[in-house]
Parts: C-alpha cells; sequence; structure tokens
C-alpha cells in the first residue's frame, strides 16, 4: 500500500496485519481519486472507518486541505498516526477514536462542513451506509455539495439517491470490491 500521487507520491504506508481492517488496494484508490479529480479541490475531509488511513492521507497528498479520521479500533489509530508521521501530514490531520456509527454528536463540536464524505465501513455493515449518511446529513455536517465516496462489496447494493439530497452519479466494481459516488 502506498501513496498514488501528489506530495506524497510513492510513500508507503502500513496496515496493521489480521482480520480487523481491509485496506482499499492501491488500484482501487488510484481509480477513486482519477474518478473524483475534476471535483477535488482543496476543501475539508471527513474519513469513516479511516483504518489505516490510505484513502484520507491519498486526499491531503492531493491538495485536501485537513482530513478528519474516524477510526474506533486503538491498534489500528497507533498505525494510521504512524502513517501521517512518516507523511509528514499529522498538522493537517485530526484523528477522532470513535465509533463511526456514533459519531456524530463529536463531529458537530468540531464546527465543520464536510465537503468530501470518504466511507469504506466492513463489508458486513456496508448496508448501513445510507442511514449513516442521511444521519450525518441531518446533524448538518455535509457542506451543500458534497462528494460523497463509498466503497462497500458487490453483496450491497446502494440506492440511487440517499435522502432527497444526494444523488448517485456512478459506480465501478473491482472484483468483489464496488465504488459508489453520491453528489448533494
Amino acid at each position: 500500500m502506498r501513496v498514488i500521487s501528489g506530495t506524497c507520491k510513492g510513500m508507503p504506508l502500513r496496515a496493521v496485519s489480521g482480520l480487523t481492517t481491509r485496506p482499499t488496494t492501491d488500484k482501487v484508490k488510484e481509480s477513486l481519486f482519477n474518478i473524483i479529480g475534476p471535483y477535488f479541490d482543496g476543501g475539508i475531509v471527513l474519513d469513516l472507518f479511516a483504518g489505516s488511513g490510505g484513502l484520507g492521507i491519498e486526499a491531503l497528498s492531493r491538495g485536501a486541505d485537513k482530513v478528519y479520521f474516524v477510526e474506533k479500533d486503538r491498534q489500528v489509530v497507533r498505525m494510521l498516526q504512524q502513517n501521517l508521521d512518516f507523511c509528514q501530514l499529522t498538522a493537517q490531520a485530526k484523528i477522532m477514536k470513535l465509533d463511526a456509527l456514533r459519531c456524530a454528536q463529536a463531529l458537530v463540536a468540531t464546527g465543520c462542513k464536510f465537503n468530501y464524505l470518504l466511507i469504506d465501513p466492513p463489508y458486513k455493515i456496508a448496508a448501513k451506509i445510507p442511514d449513516i449518511v442521511s444521519h450525518l446529513a441531518e446533524a448538518g455536517l455535509l457542506a451543500g455539495d458534497c462528494l460523497i465516496i463509498c466503497e462497500h462489496g458487490e453483496e450491497t447494493t446502494l440506492p440511487a439517491e440517499i435522502g432527497e439530497r444526494f444523488k448517485q452519479f456512478r459506480q465501478t466494481k473491482y472484483g468483489i470490491t464496488r465504488l459508489s459516488f453520491y453528489r448533494g
């Protein structure tokens, strides 16, 4: 696993071994950022179920102003911090050791409206993505033109719309992995 492009291009990222995380492959990550490239211009990113931080770190490397990483596993949070330190991106990052399913209240306290939402839950709970997005939107955390990128398994079908506001504009597949893209 490595940073694909930007200021940290080529830098290796570490992941916790075992079954607690499933890092996004370099191929999927590269495709994701190629797709959102025309829409990506600075801004504040929320990386839910951040794992070792591959997606959020890629966003920082490509010019995001700040990334909030939400991850609940203590060991994974330590690895995420090491990856941020190694890439010298700590000043632009905020790690929140929280359960991504229950983080809205703590995120409201930041005063942020997120321009991008990267959401990559364990595939077994990916069907909850619409509920999570709706909850964040109801809490006022997503900017009006928020771009949402969801990584999920092939067994999960996400709706064409989430709430009345977010409409799916693209879905791609890579083996058993799906990326669904929504725009506010």
